[in-house]
């Protein structure tokens, strides 16, 4: 036993798993074929057997590697419920400290026009956390500046609308009434442009031009509104002229609200990867932690190919239940531990595990015939999807 390792996809099922060796143990038939000493030995290591879920085989590997891993000599996991408290510590001095700073208040704004809230930035924030590893690959060490916010667009589209107003030849239409009210916002626009007179200059910084904008955006409406019998003609022309105008203001918000977005990530992710890493150092490691630290220890250039030689000569045997249900993270340890190593041009070592064929020096994918602990067989078929589970 102490030369299996058995995955199962539950820690329910891995205690179901135990309890069926044990049972198939102390049955006559398998003491009969394996022999009772076979047997006796297989029980006493059973405890101790590598027969769980693929995280308590990575703390399994991270606690006999601890060096390698960069951990303290002690270690703890925490629980989904002692995680979530940790993350809400971290989130809510984070929060303290970005809603200070003066100079977040038009990232904040870019997202707020187009409906992100809070709440909504602190979901993202924990799905950044659950797979923190994928931000590893992103150079965030540099904030994005925000672009500036060109609102000459929106006076561009809004001139032909003021002129079009001429047209009509009823005071009372609601189309011009409407156009009047779209007007009024073009002095704002020259004001945060720094065209207007010196007397209604305003500060043209990135929040007024935003509350500008989100301003006019909001009166283009009533596009079916007014008689064509008032307009000599120009009815559709005015109600298109507004659209245009409203898709404008659409276009510049949506793109102030992208660049704040890039901004926001970038600061989010300087966030989660340094918990990642201050979790690291005090040895208070969450779940996923367990899977992507045991991954860099068997990806290392320099002492990788020395632990997965050692993990490969100990357990002979990998099986893994309910393969189709795994992850990329976790196909990808099990290709690290399951297959020897790739040549140095080999891309992947999941395009590894799909190339390579089983040697004795690399231990098998799929379910061993229980006659000898150390017997190792090519993954195929039925078994190589449903590994120990319905063979043990």
């Amino acid at each position: 036993m102490e030369n299996i390792a058995a995955i199962t996809f539950t820690e329910k099922a891995g205690a179901e798993l135990r309890d069926r060796i044990r049972d198939r143990l102390h049955s006559p038939d398998t003491r009969g074929a394996l022999g009772t000493a076979a047997a006796e030995s297989a029980l006493r290591q059973l405890d101790g057997a590598a027969v769980g879920t693929l995280h308590s085989f990575a703390q399994r590997l991270l606690s006999e590697h601890p060096v390698e891993a960069g951990l303290p000599p002690s270690v703890e996991v925490l629980d989904d419920i002692g995680s979530q408290i940790e993350f809400d510590l971290r989130w809510r001095d984070f929060l303290d400290v970005l809603l200070d700073e003066p100079a977040i208040g038009p990232t904040l704004l870019g997202l707020e026009v187009q409906g992100v809230r809070l709440n909504q930035i602190r979901a993202l924030a924990v799905q950044l956390n659950e797979n923190w590893d994928r931000l590893e690959i992103w150079d965030f060490h540099h904030e994005p500046d925000l672009p500036p916010i060109d609102v000459t667009e929106a006076l561009t589209a809004l001139d032909p609308l003021v002129g079009i107003r001429a047209f009509c030849t009823d005071p009372g239409d609601k189309l011009l009434a409407r156009i009047d009210t779209i007007a009024k916002h073009r002095s704002r626009l020259l004001a945060v442009t720094g065209e207007a007179a010196p007397t209604d200059v305003v500060a043209a910084d990135r929040t007024d031009r935003i509350e500008a904008l989100l301003a006019l955006e909001r009166e283009c409406k009533g596009t079916n509104l007014g008689k064509a019998c008032s307009w000599d003609g120009q009815v559709q022309n005015a109600r298109d002229g507004i659209k245009r105008l409203k898709a404008v203001c659409e276009r510049a918000l949506r793109s102030a609200a992208e660049a704040a977005l890039r901004r926001l990530v970038a600061r989010l992710t300087v966030f989660t990867l340094s918990a990642a890493e201050e979790r690291r150092a005090r040895g208070r490691l969450e779940f996923y932690d367990l899977l992507v630290r045991a991954r860099q220890v068997l990806r290392h250039d320099t002492h990788g190919p020395a632990v997965r030689a050692a993990l490969r000569d100990h357990y002979r045997c990998l099986l893994i239940d309910e393969f189709q249900d795994t992850d990329p993270i976790q196909v990808e340890l099990a290709a690290l531990l399951g297959c020897g190593d790739p040549a140095p041009a080999t891309a992947s070592p999941i395009r590894a595990a799909c190339s390579s064929s089983a040697t004795p020096s690399s231990p098998s994918t799929a379910s061993a015939e229980p006659t000898s602990p150390r017997s190792w067989k090519p993954a195929t078929g039925r078994a190589a999807r449903t590994g120990a589970g319905s063979r043990v």
